[in-house]
């Protein structure tokens, strides 16, 4: 079992890590306003802007997602007080970055409740694309929740009634998936690393070894971080010199959710 000292290390080297890349830091905030009525805000922060661009944000009150993504069974988008229906909120920017963008999302008009799950979902947005539970954080200052991306499309706050540990198994799944999907676009031996620390997580956890199975995808995110900075994980969106796409962020924010909901466990 991993002492509670290797895992804050773990976790001050990956703040190390960014910080040490970081190179031009932005983040722009919007608030939300329905009618005159101002229910929240929402903030996007990047670590490195490559060209800062534009930025537009639409919100929909409609009871389902205005591009019909689809939420997983047992996750319903949630009503919001005052409103008295879902927000979905769909974000296009020609900003180029690198690296994972945070999203941070506040309503005003209610409170955090830990009891409640309510959970930060992104899609897409286009016709029957899926919603995946991006939630890296949530708590207090009215309702905060964040979420990484390494693109932009449609959110929602909604309630996710599934049990924690099927949700934990579904992000490990897809979290395999995009890792074995973006192989060979990754330096064979950082592909390698990648693989071995989320093996040794993900059968930590069906072992239900959770402090082991946190410690290794903190050190599964740490290689990602490394392995952009390295050159050897394609990192940018809205660049034309990557095809790829944002390996690093997509990678990178499956894995904070995965540690978000692994911190649940009790």
């Amino acid at each position: 079992m991993r002492s509670l000292k290797q895992l804050l290390l773990i976790i001050s080297l990956l703040l190390f890590a960014q910080e040490a890349r970081s190179q031009t830091p932005y983040s722009r905030s919007f608030p939300l306003e329905l009618s005159g009525l101002k229910v929240g805000e929402l903030v996007i922060s990047f670590e490195d802007v490559i060209e800062a661009g534009d930025f537009s944000v639409s919100l929909s009150t409609l009871s389902a997602s205005p591009s019909r993504s689809v939420l997983p069974s047992l996750v319903i988008p949630y009503s919001l007080p005052v409103l008295g229906s879902p927000l979905f909120i769909t974000i296009q920017t020609t900003t180029s970055f690198r690296g994972p963008a945070l999203v941070t999302l506040r309503y005003t008009i209610m409170e955090y409740d830990p009891k409640i799950p309510l959970r930060f979902f992104a899609a897409q947005g286009t016709l029957k694309s899926p919603f995946r539970d991006i939630t890296a954080s949530a708590g207090r200052g009215s309702m905060y929740t964040t979420g990484y991306r390494s693109g932009f499309s449609e959110f929602v706050l909604a309630l996710d009634l599934r049990f924690l540990s099927n949700v934990i198994d579904v992000k490990f799944g897809e979290l395999d998936s995009a890792l074995n999907s973006q192989d060979d676009f990754i330096e064979p031996r950082r592909a390698q690393e990648l693989h071995h620390f989320l093996d040794y997580a993900r059968d930590a956890w069906r072992r239900r070894q959770v402090k082991n199975s946190i410690y290794y995808l903190g050190l599964f995110s740490l290689s990602v971080k490394e392995g952009a900075a390295d050159g050897e994980i394609p990192d940018s969106y809205n660049d034309p010199t990557n095809r790829v796409g944002n390996v690093e962020g997509d990678l990178f924010a499956r894995a904070q959710t995965s540690l978000f909901s692994l911190k649940l466990v009790r």
